[in-house]
């Protein structure tokens, strides 16, 4: 029996790499070099002397011991050292070891301090790459060549012990899911979530729908802000002076609105952070965009993982929107849930329903929950949490065909013809036609189709309804507020 399951569970793993293939890279503030070293032919021919190059951490001298910043520097310097060397990252171990000998090896104690706090310096924003760049732009500078996207946000996903920016949070929980039904009372727990913000570059040369990042067939080996969406520095915050600022940011636009973008399935912090700029930048967001990022795997093979774990965010994605919602200010707070994602705001618009806290627009793009659960328990619990809900389906998203394969061939909600009848109070829309990239899983069709942001576009400003919107065709099988998006138009 338990051979079958795990044949079968290889199985399915198989398929879901089959779908996805192997992850897509990270877009971070500052890369480290691609596989091709500028070291090695071949930096796995330097594994086996790795150890002997480096050995045991070097003494300090008399003097250097003397100077405790340096001390704590060099400590930091050791530390990403070590994992470097853990993670068999050959070409950073060197690159670190020869930043740790320059300080050590320098003659003058203040010059040695200052090159190392130079290296933590660099580390700490992101900016350290090996080997040593010419200084280049960042994002959260304002250029001719890419414009800047301020992302707040909340998470619940552990914080690692690294310097790197780039990698403070994991792709664990802090706290765990317990057994049984997840209680919803919206208190914020410090201990299980933080909150902070981070500024995301988007290219001049920006393709709507698009997350430009690096291409081995452009000979690009490292993210640029001119051509690529890069994530910049993070800023973790306490909670008030967190709402205090969302609050001000708010009440810098005409528009005095806030999104909340929640992910699904295989997604980092990075690829979160990402899509929700791009998302903002497309729909030319008067308002403040953010994005509530749980504790996904970030892995196509982490699909059960994910499902664990998406549970755990449910208490703390409604503590987060609870208090958006309440006191950031905003007139109007919208928020698009995508794929697994909508598995943890269903019960939470539950309960702000519950609590009398209405929303204005709820986007639920291709929604990973089973069908029949969704139309006969999820629509009427959260009935009354916003002014209008928008349920995006696609008869061709592999994702969740995958997905309701996993499931022992029950429909998902974001399947189209899954739900059997137009629901009240939904605008249910058939986004089938406009995926026309063969080599997309159709599942991020919402946001990568320029198509498809102008009818979210649409939707946010709150003034068309789907009978006045020209590429929308009534859904002749689905009587109601029931549309087809028609590609033609």
């Amino acid at each position: 029996m338990v051979s079958r399951h795990l044949f079968h569970r290889a199985l399915l793993t198989s398929l879901l790499l089959l779908l996805f293939g192997c992850p897509k890279p990270t877009p971070v503030a500052a890369p480290e070099a691609e596989s091709t070293s500028l070291l090695y032919a071949d930096p796995a021919e330097a594994l086996p002397g790795i150890e002997a190059m480096l050995g045991p951490r070097p003494e300090l001298g008399d003097e250097q011991l003397g100077s405790t910043p340096l001390t704590e520097a060099l400590d930091l310097i050791w530390k990403e050292i070590e994992r470097a060397r853990e993670a068999e990252d050959v070409e950073r171990a060197i690159c670190l070891f020869d930043d740790w000998q320059a300080v050590t090896q320098n003659g003058e104690l203040t010059k040695a301090e200052e090159a190392a706090a130079s290296v933590v310096d660099r580390l700490e924003t992101g900016q350290w790459s090996c080997p040593p760049e010419v200084e280049s732009p960042t994002p959260y500078r304002t250029s001719d060549a890419y414009n800047t996207i301020r992302v707040f946000y909340g998470t619940d996903r552990v914080t690692t012990d690294t310097v790197l920016p780039s990698e403070r949070y994991g792709n664990a929980p802090r706290c765990p899911a317990t057994e049984g039904d997840v209680a919803i009372d919206f208190t914020w727990s410090e201990a299980c979530l933080e909150v902070g913000s981070l500024e995301v570059s988007i290219p001049s040369r920006h393709e709507p729908g698009e997350i430009e990042t690096p291409s081995i067939w452009r000979l690009e080996f490292k993210f640029d802000p001119a051509k690529h969406i890069v994530v910049g520095p993070l800023s973790p915050v306490e909670p008030d002076p967190w709402m205090a600022d969302l609050r001000a940011e708010i009440e810098a636009t005409d528009g005095r609105q806030v999104f909340v973008y929640i992910h699904g399935y295989y997604n980092s912090f990075h690829n979160a952070a990402a899509r929700t700029a791009q998302i903002a930048n497309d729909l030319n967001f008067d308002g403040a965009a953010t994005m509530y990022t749980w504790a996904s795997a970030g892995t196509p093979q982490g699909y059960w993982r994910d499902e664990k774990q998406v549970r755990a965010a449910v208490p703390h994605l409604a503590a987060f929107l609870h208090r958006v919602a309440s006191e950031s200010g905003a007139e109007r707070v919208h928020v698009i849930g995508h794929s697994m994602g909508n598995r943890a705001l269903a019960p939470v618009l539950a309960g702000l329903a519950e609590e009398g806290i209405s929303l204005d627009e709820v986007i639920l793009a291709a929604p990973d929950i089973d069908a029949r659960v969704f139309a006969d328990e999820v629509v009427p619990a959260m009935t009354g949490a916003a002014r209008r809900y928008t349920l995006y389906t696609n008869d061709s998203d592999r994702a969740l065909i995958a997905s309701r394969f996993i499931h022992r061939n029950r429909p998902r909600a974001g399947q189209t013809g899954a739900i059997e009848a137009a629901i009240p109070g939904f605008d249910t829309i058939d986004a089938s036609r406009a995926d026309t990239n063969l080599l997309s899983l159709g599942h991020a069709y919402f946001a990568n189709k320029a198509s498809i942001l102008t009818d979210i576009t649409e939707i946010i400003r709150g003034a068309t309804p789907g009978a006045e919107r020209s590429w929308l065709t009534p859904w002749p099988n689905l009587p109601g507020s029931a549309w087809i998006y028609d590609v033609k138009q």
